[in-house]
């Protein structure tokens, strides 16, 4: 089961041929709109129900702590994707 929020943003990438991405420009600025902990709390029942959560560490970090939080108490595995080398 795939569960996201929808987000009405663009992401553009280029693929180069061994999968790894030549260029991308996405507006970042939305998840952090979006995702919420409130947010997460309506998206809890699917976060339960999912056989893996990923998260992705450019939203807020209270955002990853309830997600993380509704994933652990149901037994749903975590996979934190870290913020890329080039943010930091």
């Amino acid at each position: 089961m795939c569960c996201a929020l929808a987000l009405s943003r663009c992401t553009a990438c280029t693929p180069v041929s061994d999968g790894e991405v030549a260029a991308c420009v996405a507006d970042v600025a939305a998840p952090a709109l979006a995702l919420t902990p409130a947010a997460v709390a309506r998206a809890a029942p699917a976060i339960e129900r999912a056989s893996l959560l990923v998260l992705d560490a450019n939203i807020d970090p209270a955002t990853l702590a309830a997600a993380a939080r509704v994933a652990v108490n149901a037994g749903v595995p975590v996979l934190c994707e870290p913020v890329s080398v080039p943010k930091v």
